[in-house]
C-alpha cells in the first residue's frame, strides 16, 4: 500500500540521484575537456566540421536537388545535430560503465546515478550546439510556433538514447568486441538516416527500411518542429510510441541484469 511516507522516501531518493547526477555531469565535462585548448567549444567544432564537409560535397559537387543553398544548409545542420546527439549519448553512457566498472563494484555506486551524470554531459553538449543553430534558423525563417514541440521531442529522444546506451553498457562490460562493433554501426548513422539526402530520392525498398528506423523518425519530427516542410504520418507517431516502449524495456532489462553482470565479473 502506498503511503505518504513511501512517497516521501521515493521523492528523497530521486532527489538524491538527481543531485548526484548533476554533480557527476559537471565532473564528466571537466574531465572530458581537461587538457583541451578549446575546452567546451569542441562540442561546437565537431558538428561544424561535419556540416561544412557535407554542405560542400552535396551542394557544390554532387548537388542534391530540391533545395536552395540556405534551406539545404539548415537541413544538413538539423541532421548533424540530431545524429551527433544520438551517437554521443549512446556511446558516452555505454563507455562510461565499461571504463568505471571497477569503481562501481568496489564503491557500490548507484548505476543510475552514473548514467544520469553521463547523460547530463551529453544533453549539455547538445544544448550548446542548438544555440548557434537557433541563431541561424531565426535569422533565415523567424520563430515558428512548432518550436514549442521541441521540448517534449528532445525529452523523448533523450529517453530513447538513454535506454539504448544502458543496454550497450552491459554488452560493453561483458564482451570486448561490442564496443568495436557499435562504433562501426554508429559510424554509418549519417548514411542510414537522411542527414544530407531526402528519403524520396531513394528506391522504394530502401525508403521503407530508412523510415522504419527510430533515428530517422526522430530526425523528421525534429525538422518538422523547426519549420521544415516535412510531411507527417500516423506511422511516425506509432514509431515514436514504440521507441519509448522499447527504451522502457531496455531500462527494465538493465535494472534486472546489471547486478548479475557485476557479480559475474
Amino acid at each position: 500500500m502506498i503511503t505518504l511516507i513511501t512517497i516521501r522516501q521515493k521523492y528523497v531518493y530521486l532527489k538524491l540521484i538527481f543531485s548526484q547526477g548533476i554533480r557527476l555531469s559537471r565532473i564528466e565535462l571537466l574531465q572530458r575537456y581537461k587538457r583541451s585548448v578549446l575546452g567546451i567549444w569542441w562540442s561546437l567544432l565537431n558538428p561544424i566540421i561535419s556540416v561544412v564537409v557535407y554542405y560542400l560535397i552535396f551542394s557544390e559537387i554532387i548537388r542534391i536537388e530540391g533545395f536552395s543553398k540556405k534551406d539545404y544548409l539548415i537541413y544538413i545542420v538539423a541532421g548533424v545535430i540530431v545524429i551527433n546527439f544520438s551517437v554521443q549519448t549512446i556511446t558516452t553512457i555505454a563507455e562510461g560503465f565499461s571504463v568505471r566498472v571497477n569503481v562501481i563494484t568496489r564503491l557500490r555506486v548507484n548505476p543510475f546515478t552514473l548514467a544520469h551524470g553521463n547523460l547530463g554531459a551529453s544533453v549539455f553538449n547538445f544544448l550548446m550546439t542548438l544555440l548557434p543553430f537557433f541563431v541561424l534558423l531565426f535569422s533565415e525563417r523567424g520563430i515558428s510556433p512548432r518550436l514549442l514541440l521541441l521540448v517534449p521531442l528532445i525529452c523523448a529522444m533523450t529517453y530513447f538514447f538513454f535506454g539504448i546506451g544502458l543496454v550497450l553498457a552491459i554488452a560493453y562490460t561483458l564482451f570486448d568486441d561490442a564496443k568495436a562493433l557499435t562504433r562501426i554501426v554508429l559510424s554509418f548513422m549519417p548514411f542510414l538516416t537522411p542527414v544530407f539526402y531526402r528519403i524520396d530520392q531513394l528506391p522504394q525498398a530502401l525508403q521503407n527500411w530508412i523510415t522504419a528506423s527510430p533515428f530517422t523518425n526522430f530526425l523528421i519530427l525534429f525538422r518538422w518542429s523547426i519549420g521544415e516542410p516535412e510531411s507527417l504520418q500516423i506511422a511516425m507517431f506509432l514509431n515514436l510510441i514504440l521507441s519509448l516502449v522499447l527504451s522502457s524495456i531496455c531500462l527494465k532489462y538493465f535494472y534486472v541484469k546489471w547486478d548479475r553482470v557485476v557479480k559475474a565479473l
